[in-house]
């Protein structure tokens, strides 16, 4: 049945007539605030049209975690009141009003500050400041976990939809799904269990749904009023953003270029589904995934709805549940994959707050009264779980690195530490800064370009340049936010260097610098060991890239290299210097990168020589004179050798086989008279 939006305004101001009030504009950012009252009754100030209570009067806790779902929710009450004063201990800033009978304080995370630490802090000061805080709403948008497209589109999650955490199975509505294990068979099980919503919510939520069998729902309703009156940008922004930009792409599809926009996306690889009648939201009710770590990997979010059934993941959710009685709703702004862009936020925003808005509308004032106050509830368990977490976190923390580390050495055992440190012993001291000074390589720290390829005869010092850039990488970095990796490769080890070998090592040293085990590559780990098998190339590829996107910025240094993968380098948008031989294969492979030839350094072959003649028994004994003779001719050679490299690399990228034989030949003699005793 059609919702009647009279019918709702009318039960609305039934439900709030006790107090005459005016409507504020909740877009309207430059609402000052009043002092503090001295008494502690309610009262309406004289020269003000809103009103202000005391803190004891505000009995519903509203979070959100970004500005924009801030502004939406502000737009959803019915009366705005006047600021109160804080706790001096407390950071966050409130926003305070009505929704029907119920007094409600909005709180906002701190500018830049997401997941479960934060919303733990920001709910932990909301109960410190208004004590009598019976139950809290977290309200903003989440990443939607679609499942295959079902014949009836409703069934299907869309851009917009809401999501409402509701208990399934052992669950309580949210899993908190970086605290756990995944056990044989690839099954995750939590390693304990977070609250479900009061009963209150529950069973507000049984009544709404059964409301909208009969009604359908009030939230295009309240999505409209939220816009009456204000600008067409911010109409536009907040407004639903039509199917044409509600893409799901095939969960092994990962996005193609690096802006926002999918127009480089190939369309072949959307998934079908069957229009819906209107754009109106559908509500789904089911279990939320919360944690620390941002998913943006389809493969990762598919293991977490089969697995456990999620429809949505979060990041703030699980700071809550367990110590403070809340219900999550959250409206679906993308999918949880590298296509994700935040196109859809200020609308989901808008959907979730109006669904919000929409319960506490039939949820009766004295039933919130009758339950005991959240902050009595959260100082029990803080006061019990404190000791229990202090006392089990030094087992804790060791029994995961020693799991973390059994996944790392089931990977690989090589990280190719020892030959960085002896390739970096060789270097003679004071040498290499012609390379870290060059324009290429600056470039290449500072983003500018991607890719730098550097090709250099054999002797050239190609290992040994490898070894200071990374030196200088480890040492520049300062955040957990940036990882170094490398690769030295040996053509005489190839045999044993197989690709699968090689991205094997880089997986692990991606993976060695976060704090905790990805679940993906528990779940990997878990699968190959129930099979008996090894990871394939395909998945340690897939598992490089989606730990890449954890990071900020990823180096990668590979020396000797033979071949690459160009979808790593496309697809994780690391930073790749590769050394290797002067063959024309690679220098048309990397023909669009940037190059820095590696060859002696007049000013490092000058270093370097004078060192060793002076350790020489036999020059101690020559004149200033015949040293100065010696290293004429030792330069002599390397002019030589230089000029038949040239001469190499340039019979060699024309194709001419038999001055490709003559150059080698020489090349081959230069370097076995090099050293010969008559030349000294």
């Amino acid at each position: 049945m059609p919702d009647n939006p009279l019918k709702r305004q009318a039960t609305g101001l039934e439900q709030s007539a006790t107090t005459k009030r005016s409507r504020h504009d909740p877009l309207d950012s430059s609402y000052s605030a009043s002092e503090l009252p001295t008494d502690t009754t309610a009262h309406k100030q004289s020269n003000s049209n809103t009103i202000r209570l005391t803190h004891n009067d505000y009995t519903v806790g509203w979070i959100c975690a970004l500005p924009i779902e801030l502004a939406a929710s502000q737009a959803m009450l019915d009366e705005k009141h006047q600021d109160l004063s804080k706790n001096e201990k407390d950071s966050n800033t409130y926003t305070l009003g009505q929704i029907g009978p119920h007094n409600i304080v909005l709180a906002c995370l701190p500018s830049g500050s997401t997941g479960t630490n934060p919303a733990a802090t920001a709910a932990t000061n909301l109960l410190r400041t208004f004590p009598r805080i019976r139950f809290g709403l977290m309200v903003g948008v989440g990443g939607g976990a679609p499942g295959n497209p079902s014949d009836d589109p409703d069934e299907d999650l869309r851009l917009g939809d809401v999501v409402v955490s509701n208990p399934e199975s052992t669950y309580g509505g949210v899993v908190q799904y970086d605290l756990g294990k995944t056990i044989e068979g690839g099954n995750f099980i939590q390693t304990g269990s977070l609250n479900k919503p009061p009963s209150v919510l529950r069973s507000a939520i049984s009544k709404l749904r059964a409301q909208h069998e009969l009604e359908g729902t009030a939230i295009p309703q309240y999505c409209a009023e939220m816009l009456q009156s204000k600008p067409a940008k911010i109409v536009q922004k907040y407004q639903y953003q039509g199917s044409k930009h509600d893409q799901l792409f095939q969960a092994d599809y990962n996005h193609i270029g690096g802006g926002k926009s999918c127009e480089n996306c190939d369309q072949q690889r959307l998934l079908s589904r069957n229009s819906r009648d209107t754009t109106d939201p559908v509500i789904h009710y089911g279990l939320i995934g919360s944690a620390n770590q941002v998913i943006r990997h389809a493969a990762t979010r598919e293991k977490f709805r089969q697995d456990m059934g999620i429809l949505c993941l979060e990041m703030e959710a699980a700071g809550l549940m367990d110590d403070f009685p809340c219900l999550v709703i959250r409206g679906i702004c993308d999918y949880s994959d590298t296509h994700k862009n935040k196109r859809w936020q200020p609308y989901a925003a808008a959907t979730a707050a109006a669904y919000t808005k929409e319960l506490l509308k039939i949820i009766p004032a004295g039933e919130v009264e009758s339950i005991k106050e959240a902050a009595k509830i959260v100082n029990l368990i803080q006061r019990e779980a404190a000791a229990i977490r202090e006392d089990l976190k030094p087992l804790q923390d060791d029994l995961q690195r020693k799991e973390y580390n059994t996944i790392l050495d089931w990977l690989t055992p090589t990280v190719f530490e020892t030959q960085y440190v002896d390739s970096l012993n060789k270097r003679h001291q004071g040498t290499g800064h012609w390379f870290l000074h060059s324009p290429q390589f600056v470039a290449w720290i500072k983003g500018d370009i991607q890719t730098l390829f550097c090709p250099g005869i054999p002797g050239a010092g190609k290992t040994v340049i490898a070894s200071i850039a990374i030196e200088h990488l480890r040492l520049a970095q300062t955040d957990q936010g940036t990882a170094v990796a490398f690769l030295y490769c040996n053509y005489g080890k190839k045999d044993e260097q197989t690709a699968e070998k090689l991205f094997a090592s880089l997986l692990r040293q991606l993976a060695s610098h976060l704090r905790s085990t990805p679940e993906s590559l528990q779940a990997l780990y878990t699968s190959c060991k129930k099979k008996k098998t090894r990871p394939s190339l395909v998945e340690i590829v897939d598992m490089i890239i989606y730990v890449s996107s954890i990071y900020s910025r990823v180096f990668l240094v590979v020396d000797a290299l033979d071949e690459t993968s160009d979808e790593l380098q496309e697809k994780t948008r690391a930073s790749i210097m590769v050394t290797c031989r002067p063959l024309a294969i690679l220098e048309n492979k990397f023909a669009e990168d940037d190059q820095l030839d590696i060859r002696a350094s007049t000013t490092d072959v000058e270093s370097y020589l004078d060192n060793q003649l002076e350790k020489l028994s036999i020059c101690t004994r020559l004149r200033a004179k015949e040293q100065r003779e010696i290293l004429k001719k030792l330069y002599e050679i390397l002019r030589k050798v230089h000029e038949l490299y040239q001469q190499h690399t340039a019979a060699q990228s024309r194709g001419l086989k038999d001055r490709q034989k003559t150059t080698a030949a020489g090349l081959s003699a230069s370097y076995l008279g090099l050293f010969m005793p008559g030349d000294l």
